[in-house]
């Protein structure tokens, strides 16, 4: 236990040492690799609906102004937005000025309790406001001080939080208060946890997005394009140690139940670029190249 105790000691030291941000020359080349990868991917990304990675992409679009980001954001708003279909509820997230299709309890039935924060979030819905759920994920306590151990919960709330301050909706005092106490717990989580895994990354995207900047370290943006991979994508697991040229000892997601998992830590696989990852790693790397 000490030993073990020593090497995480020393892990979140490491994960904590001053140095410059990466010099923007670099920020720029991991963006534009990022960029590549999200375009060479371009028919699996078009397969996966999931709202907030798309709306990632859009921004990060609307930063780059990258003709290849912009082919991507034609295709999905043809495939998902087009208000000819008229099906869609997230649009107002893409659309802010569009109120989109009337929001009730039945549209956010099966979505998970952050996705139904995001959803009444980009609405302003007032049904979907009243509920419990809802009322208490515009808390800054949401998450518990336990918050540590649930990897993206703070980030998640703070996703949602932003919408709110996007849409005007709720006081804005509360909110900016909950924005500044959610910045807090996500900055001592990135402190505390070493592992450049896609929480890591979603950590240092929600502060620099939410205007947390000056704090940000140096170390933890360079560690991150550190675990950029040679096709220009990020993923959620960070290799320690060869096994044979496919398999490797490393960290992988806490919520992993992947063959070779013990511990809830550690993993046996390999690195494999995601859309969840690079999304994130993408418009990370393009508010620290364009800022806005």
């Amino acid at each position: 236990m000490l030993l073990l105790a020593v090497a995480v000691g020393l892990l979140i030291a490491a994960n904590n040492v001053e140095e410059p941000l990466p010099p923007q020359a670099r920020l720029a080349d991991s963006l534009d690799a990022g960029i590549e990868w999200l375009h060479a991917n371009r028919n699996d990304m078009l397969a996966n609906e999931n709202p907030i990675l798309w709306y990632f992409v859009h921004r990060s679009a609307e930063l780059a102004d990258d003709p290849r980001l912009t082919a991507l954001v034609d295709a999905h708003r043809k495939k998902y937005i087009d208000p000819e279909l008229g099906t869609y509820v997230w649009e107002p997230m893409f659309n802010p000025d569009d109120p989109g299709l009337p929001l009730d309890f039945d549209a956010i039935v099966g979505l998970n309790h952050y996705s139904q924060h995001m959803l009444y979030a980009t609405n302003c819905s007032a049904e979907i406001g009243r509920l419990d759920s809802i009322q208490a994920q515009n808390e800054p306590g949401f998450c518990g001080p336990a918050h540590l151990f649930k990897p993206t919960c703070a980030t998640h709330q703070l996703m949602g939080i932003r919408f709110l301050q996007r849409a005007e909706c709720g006081d804005a005092d509360k909110n900016a208060a909950t924005v500044r106490e959610l910045q807090r717990m996500i900055r001592r989580e990135i402190t505390l946890d070493p592992r450049v895994l896609d929480a890591y990354i979603q950590r240092a995207l929600m502060l620099v997005e939410s205007g947390d900047t000056a704090p940000v370290k140096g170390i933890w943006i360079r560690r991150i394009l550190d675990q950029q991979r040679a096709d220009g994508g990020w993923g959620n697991f960070q290799p320690l140690m060869a096994l044979s040229d496919k398999r490797f000892l490393g960290f992988g997601s806490g919520q992993s139940r992947a063959r070779g998992s013990f511990l809830k830590v550690f993993r046996i696989s390999r690195p494999t670029s995601t859309f969840h990852a690079t999304a994130q790693g993408v418009l990370l790397t393009a508010l620290l190249v364009h800022g806005e």
